[in-house]
């Protein structure tokens, strides 16, 4: 039996990707899954445009001072991140909130954090405790369109303005610049170690990015 879940973002996450059956890796990137790998997106969409009322801060995260001639480019309050479990590293504004969650296979982690009223920035990742096979270069495509799509599913007026291959290191992955009617966003989706990686910034204005979001995306680093 699952336990029970208290955050309507990990509701979505735990009850779609593992109605089926206990075997994420045999079936998360088959073409019957696909519409379950949306269906996180449009979780963290929710998530990012109806943040938690009460969120739960990070336990013990390592927060790096940004050296002062990056600060000038990013503003007050920004730090470089490091969740407790020394996964990665990023730069965002202040200390995150968290969303985990813990399952037979698999543990999923969202990490956001607001600037202002119309920013927000957040890194999302799966680790599989069974990892699945390596997947070629079409099936990865597909696995990054299908996040992407589910992310823009509940925008209206939506558009796909830029995808262009990229790298992490000697991983591969995908960035996307997105707009519609509630903001502009652009995501950098990985598939890093057997492990799915997005970084995403949301600016909820119209026009141009900031030049921040191009800061934070290009912080993200694998530890």
């Amino acid at each position: 039996m699952k336990p029970e879940l208290k955050k309507p973002l990990l509701e979505k996450l735990v009850i779609n990707l593992f109605s089926l059956n206990n075997s994420m890796p045999k079936f998360i990137f088959s073409i019957s899954s696909r519409a379950r790998l949306k269906t996180v997106a449009v979780a963290i969409f929710v998530s990012l445009f109806a943040p938690i009322p009460s969120p739960n801060l990070l336990a013990e995260p390592e927060l790096v001072q940004v050296p002062a001639g990056e600060q000038d480019n990013l503003g007050e309050n920004w730090q470089r991140f490091i969740p407790k479990d020394g996964e990665f590293s990023v730069l965002m504004p202040g200390t995150p909130r968290e969303e985990i969650e813990e399952n037979p296979d698999s543990v999923f982690y969202l990490y956001l954090a607001d600037q202002g009223a119309d920013k927000i920035y957040g890194v999302f990742y799966a680790r599989f405790l069974s990892p699945p096979p390596e997947l070629n270069p079409d099936e990865l495509d597909e696995l990054y369109r299908s996040f992407v799509d589910g992310f823009l599913e509940d925008w209206s007026q939506k558009q796909i303005l830029k995808e262009e291959p990229i790298t992490l290191g000697s991983f591969p992955g995908k960035e996307y610049e997105v707009q519609g009617s509630e903001g502009r966003a652009k995501l950098r989706v990985y598939w890093a170690n057997s492990r799915l990686y997005v970084v995403l910034a949301v600016s909820k204005t119209q026009g141009t990015l900031p030049g921040q979001i191009d800061t934070f995306l290009d912080s993200f680093q694998l530890l």
